[in-house]
């Protein structure tokens, strides 16, 4: 064998040695192996190579939505064509085809005349009576006539032919001057059909709350549909009547509770106590946090007479700013809640972001 081919044998073989030495040196299937694996190019390249994909596409779906969602559907970038109105409790919006309302504050709810009402945030049909959701977009469709009625000062962000009514709703109730008290209060919650009157005109702002009505406004104020309610929940409330369906809820939901298992006692009067209890149940139901800081933070001069099932509701209303004293700070916790009474302090809780 010639020099030449010694040399050139050799040559190979260390060659062979050294790549060899230095593949197996490294771990196997790893960036640090000359010879990368299949195995580290469709897990650990194919990962990372994927994981730079999908951050590249979901910071441009981003600038996508911001530049032409966000825009028209309340968003921090702008509010596109919508025009902004302060409007003061029981002020409307009259919607028509095509129309649009986002409330950025306040809150509102919704009466349908005729047609039918979407929330294009959430893409779903809003009933009659519903509360509206802060920053959703609400749009009228074809052939509809509705009207969002501000139940407590608020701000609407209007697109299309809108119309906002300059002034409150005229009064309803001959028996409800808009020199009453609890006048806006009253007004706002019968816009809506959250509340009714007696008949011939009247609202009977004095005469007291029956369990059944207060049931009733709650379920109605929460939204729900009562056909999604059958049967009955207690032995005197039958499935006929017309706070079956809200006093059902109600008990399904842990909010409204029996004189006993059996009995609900429709149309007793509902004291204070458990107005207090039954609100500050709704809010907790509700997800609403109530503040501490917009009652006067005093306990009531008959605090003694406050049962244990009701005191911490009551000071949780009071501390809310929901429920406050009567005469010389007293709570009268035995005492009734008047159909006034109940409008202002149902007004009160939606007034709370």
């Amino acid at each position: 064998m010639n020099k030449k081919r010694i040399f050139t044998s050799v040559l190979a073989i260390l060659l062979v040695i050294g790549c060899s030495a230095s593949a197996f040196a490294a771990e196997a299937g790893t960036s640090s192996d000359p010879l990368i694996s299949r195995s580290h190019a469709t897990g650990t390249f194919k990962s990372q190579f994927m994981t730079g994909v999908k951050e590249f596409l979901s910071a441009r779906f981003d600038a996508l939505y911001q530049e032409h969602v966000a825009s028209i559907s309340g968003g921090s970038k702008g509010t596109g064509s919508f025009v902004k109105n302060n409007v003061d409790t029981g002020s409307n919006a009259a919607l028509t085809f095509g129309d649009s309302v986002i409330v950025t504050s306040g809150s509102a709810s919704l009466r349908i005349e005729s047609g039918s009402v979407v929330n294009v945030t959430t893409g779903t049909l809003v009933s009659s009576g519903s509360r509206l959701i802060l920053n959703n977009r609400y749009m009228s469709l074809e052939d509809s006539a509705a009207n969002v009625i501000a139940t407590s000062p608020s701000v609407f962000l209007c697109d299309g032919t809108v119309e906002i009514g300059k002034t409150a709703l005229p009064a309803s109730f001959t028996d409800v001057l808009s020199s009453h008290w609890a006048f806006r209060e009253i007004e706002a919650l019968a816009a809506t059909g959250i509340i009714n009157g007696i008949g011939a005109g009247l609202f009977d702002p004095n005469a007291n709350m029956i369990r059944a009505d207060f049931a009733t406004i709650i379920g109605r104020f929460a939204g729900i549909n009562a056909g999604d309610y059958t049967g009955s929940s207690f032995s005197d409330v039958p499935a006929s009547e017309y706070y079956a369906p809200y006093v059902r809820w109600g008990s399904s939901n842990g909010l409204i509770m029996g004189y006993t298992t059996t009995s609900f006692e429709p149309n007793y009067n509902i004291t204070r106590a458990q107005m207090a209890t039954l609100i500050v149940r709704y809010a907790n139901y509700a997800g609403i946090t109530l503040p501490t800081g917009n009652g006067s933070g005093r306990k009531f001069v008959d605090d003694s007479a406050i049962p244990a099932w009701a005191y911490d509701s009551v000071y949780a209303a009071e501390k809310a700013g929901i429920i406050r004293g009567k005469g010389a700070d007293n709570f009268d916790p035995e005492g009734f809640a008047t159909r006034a009474e109940i409008c202002v302090i149902i007004q009160r809780l939606s007034a709370i972001k």
